[in-house]
């Protein structure tokens, strides 16, 4: 039987891993009372944050951008067989 922790592969792209990070700063930063590790995990979640909103909102656009066209185009193959 195959180790499962060798097939076990986290995919997260750049902006994620920085989200992940900067939330685990605020957890060690509540969990050992440091406020200087709490001020730069909160502006890097915030930016983390902003940058995975952009990132999102704009794959989002373009996915449906490119399955419009994709169904547009079986439309005009299904009407062009009917004719």
């Amino acid at each position: 039987m195959d180790n499962p922790a060798k097939e076990f592969k986290i995919k997260l792209n750049q902006n994620l891993w920085l989200l992940v990070v900067a939330l685990l700063g605020l957890g060690f930063s509540e969990f050992f009372g440091l406020p200087w590790l709490m001020k730069i995990s909160i502006l890097l979640s915030i930016f983390s944050l902003l940058s995975n909103i952009l990132t999102f909102t704009f794959y989002t656009i373009k996915y449906i951008k490119e399955r419009l066209i994709d169904i547009k185009d079986l439309d005009r193959k299904l009407s062009d067989k009917d004719n």
